[in-house]
């Protein structure tokens, strides 16, 4: 199915289709290894080659969120003000969606966040009355008929509202709580109600959309619709479309976490310089005053610079380590008037000593040092013999010559010829034959 392709590179989550029609009039956009300028080409995304700056562009997987939109946060990908925005809470997860529908600044409530266009398209048509529950806040006291007049329609400035549903759920000598149910979204139009009707709206927070609530997700969480919710959606408006792609989706994203509380300004988010290791834990306003917190009891000695070694010199945990005009406080204190230790006064340890058994093969207990030094031992020492001299030994070697008896000497005939030595014969091969 051929589509456009600003619609191509917008699902493939490149930019918006605005952002788009202006990469395709900057010829960036080739089809089939064609360049295309033209807003109106069209393109089939499974048969045809779509690149961009010579990246070809894949249509990403279909997401559906429901976030719980805090107050003071923009429900817009981009601010110009540099305020927060809801792409800001969703930046965990790597896919560009945006917002189905908007929600004014200080609303907070239930907002769709997804990058399936159609769907989008689908819940916010007029023809399907999507239902969108509000709790509402506003400054007065309701009468009945004032509350038949917001059942049956306000008229404002775009014309008459259509008929809604309106339960009273608190009155007070100031104020109002009620429960509206709306089927239809124009700009502001709970707040100009309001106005027209002589009630102004102090408090406004979306409670559901399309019947699926916010309950258990504070400002700011968010989480992936489940299967039984893409089920209903599916049965009342025909989307979306690929139900078991987009649960095998969102199990794909699971491990994502979001992220959680107010979304500070832009403004305020700016990157700042980088603290030293020793200003940890101190106030930003304490760091830049440069003044040392003190964080432990009786560090009043001053330590000198100039006297004390460098590698002596204990560390601190603020500020410099040379500075020897202020009292600073060592991160360990020697414990004072301490009991040395025995190894430290006697120059052993009592206790028993370890040796090795050859007979055995392994380590046994031996006696305690002190054992082995003060107790005598009960074995006679054994006597050293002395080391032989050259002289003793050159004795003994004659000594032994003279006591070895002589072999008798044959007279008469001349002594016998050497016998030749006998030699083997080589070894047979049986292998060969004679």
């Amino acid at each position: 199915m051929q589509e456009r392709l600003q619609k191509i590179l917008a699902r493939a989550g490149v930019a918006s289709r605005r952002a788009a029609e202006r990469l395709i009039e900057a010829r960036r956009v080739r089809v089939n290894g064609k360049i295309v300028s033209e807003l109106g080409a069209r393109a089939d995304p499974r048969t045809d080659r779509v690149e961009l700056d010579g990246k070809r562009i894949v249509a990403e997987d279909f997401v559906y969120v429901i976030l719980h939109k805090p107050r003071a946060v923009m429900s817009t990908l981009d601010d110009p003000e540099q305020r927060p925005t809801v792409a800001d809470i969703l930046k965990p997860l790597p896919l560009r969606l945006f917002p189905i529908g908007r929600l004014d600044y200080q609303t907070s409530g239930a907002l769709f966040m997804t990058n399936d266009g159609d769907f989008a398209a689908r819940l916010l048509h007029p023809r399907y009355h999507v239902p969108k529950t509000y709790l509402v806040k506003v400054q007065g006291v309701m009468t009945e008929q004032d509350i038949a007049t917001w059942k049956q329609g306000v008229m404002l400035d775009d014309g008459i509202t259509l008929p809604t549903e309106v339960v009273v759920t608190r009155r007070d000598d100031r104020f109002t709580w009620f429960e509206l149910i709306m089927r239809e979204g124009r700009n502001q139009q709970i707040r100009r109600m309001g106005e027209a009707t002589g009630f102004p709206v102090i408090r406004l927070t979306r409670t559901a959309f399309a019947a699926i609530t916010i309950d258990g997700l504070r400002a700011g969480q968010w989480r992936f619709l489940t299967k039984d919710e893409l089920r209903d959606l599916q049965g009342l408006y025909g989307l979306p479309k690929h139900l078991r792609a987009a649960v095998s989706t969102h199990a794909r994203y699971a491990n994502v976490q979001p992220i959680l509380g107010r979304v500070a300004p832009r403004s305020a988010r700016a990157p700042e310089p980088a603290p030293s290791p020793r200003s940890f834990g101190r106030p930003a306003a304490s760091r830049a005053a440069g003044d040392t917190v003190p964080t432990r009891r009786n560090a009043s000695k001053p330590t000198n610079s100039e006297t004390e070694p460098a590698r002596n010199r204990p560390a601190y945990r603020h500020g410099p380590r040379d500075d020897s005009s202020q009292s600073q406080e060592p991160l360990r204190k020697p414990k004072p008037d301490r009991k040395p230790t025995q190894k430290e006064a006697t120059g052993r340890v009592e206790g028993p000593r370890r040796e090795y058994s050859r007979k055995e093969g392994q380590f046994r207990a031996g006696k305690k040092d002190s054992e082995s030094k003060t107790r005598p031992s009960k074995e006679k020492p054994r006597e050293a013999r002395p080391r032989p001299r050259a002289d003793r030994q050159e004795n003994r070697q004659e000594k032994n010559k003279q006591d070895k008896p002589r072999a008798p000497e044959k007279r008469g005939g001349p002594p016998a010829p050497d016998r030749p030595t006998p030699t083997r014969a080589p070894p047979r091969n049986p292998s060969k034959k004679p």
